[in-house]
């Protein structure tokens, strides 16, 4: 059987429903996602080769539009080491 491999999740594929998240845990999440790549030194471009999404879709997450899934948080804390009770406070 032929393994597919996963493509990263454009900005263009997020329902409508899913933008503009506004509850707090989305914001503090965006807030740390954007803190954990800043203390790094990685520009979006560079962060989103790093946990697999496109650039714009870094951006929207930055930006509470939608939350990531399991695959980047798991990626987020292999590589740098937070906990999920971190990510996901």
């Amino acid at each position: 059987m032929k393994k597919i491999k996963p493509q990263p999740m454009k900005l263009s594929k997020i329902p409508k429903k899913q933008i503009q998240r506004t509850d707090s845990t989305s914001l503090g999440m965006a807030k740390r996602l954007k803190e954990i790549r800043v203390k790094a030194g990685l520009t979006q471009v560079e962060w989103s080769k790093i946990i697999g999404m496109s650039p714009p879709a870094v951006g929207a997450l930055e930006n509470t539009w939608y939350l990531p899934n399991l695959d980047v948080l798991k990626k987020i804390k292999y590589k740098y080491g937070y906990s999920y009770d971190y990510l996901l406070e």
